[in-house]
């Protein structure tokens, strides 16, 4: 597929300079000319259309000599007598860059070919997130395959290193073993995230949806839909009740301010601690 793509590339930017330019069709009125006499004075002005003055550096003058920017492949057409004179039209060049789905396909086939998950990404990178299902499949399937060549190269660095250590002299001198010896990578965290993440608003709707009931434990729906056990119950009790208490002392203390005023001993220790004086 890169391969494909990469000579796919380079045809097209050829074949878009080629046909850039805009080609002419000149239909000129040879009125009732025969035609060797028609063919004859279109080559003449043919000829007088292809040459131009420019400056010839060996002597210094100026010559007629073919001019360039008339080579367009230009078109000459004969035109019977009565049919609107002479006249010129375009053919417009092909050097639109806009319309390359042949380019997006062959780079699909590519980042298909690679594992990488194309299908969060569209046109010109941009992230889209319509399908989230989609999008965690992809994720899975790129997170596998990043997994599987770490660990290709897992072994292959584990081993390489043991081999050197053999060659050294140095595994029998300090008496090493296989169990000594461990090389991981980092694995990949934005699946795994993104998963743990989908689990717990799954989690958390469920139980909402439970302790909405008076009928039913807060208590066993922790159990059953969060996975917390009764020291994790205890311990969110304990400060689910410590942070009511906060709440409710900041609130009373409030109340008394605006019912009598900050006292200004007060106000000048909590200045002072803050730093504000």
């Amino acid at each position: 597929p890169y391969r494909q793509l990469s000579l796919l590339e380079d045809a097209t930017i050829i074949y878009r300079l080629v046909r850039a330019p805009e080609r002419l069709v000149f239909n000129v009125d040879v009125g009732k000319m025969p035609q060797h006499r028609a063919e004859e004075h279109i080559y003449k002005m043919m000829k007088n259309y292809n040459t131009g003055k420019v400056y010839d550096p060996k002597t210094g003058g100026v010559a007629n000599d073919y001019d360039p920017h008339s080579i367009l492949e230009s078109y000459w057409f004969p035109k019977p007598q009565d049919s609107g004179g002479t006249d010129v039209d375009t053919i417009g060049g092909t050097a639109s860059f806009d319309e390359l789905a042949d380019l997006r396909y062959f780079q699909r086939k590519l980042f298909v070919s690679l594992k990488i998950p194309y299908n969060r990404f569209g046109p010109e990178g941009v992230e889209d997130k319509t399908d989230g299902e989609s999008i965690s499949y992809e994720e899975y399937r790129f997170s596998k395959f990043i997994i599987r060549m770490q660990q290709r190269m897992t072994k292959a660095l584990n081993a390489s290193f043991k081999t050197h250590l053999k060659l050294v002299g140095m595994w029998d001198e300090n008496e090493l073993n296989e169990r000594m010896f461990n090389i991981e990578f980092v694995k990949p965290t934005a699946y795994d995230l993104y998963n743990t993440q989908r689990m717990l608003n799954v989690k958390l709707d469920n139980y909402g949806a439970v302790a909405g009931y008076d009928e039913l434990s807060k208590t066993s729906a922790m159990k059953d839909y969060l996975g917390w056990d009764a020291t994790q119950i205890e311990n969110n009790r304990k400060l689910v009740e410590r942070e009511r208490m906060d709440e409710a002392y900041i609130e009373r203390k409030l109340d008394n301010i605006a019912d009598h005023g900050y006292p200004e001993d007060e106000r000048d220790e909590e200045e002072l601690a803050m730093g504000l004086m």
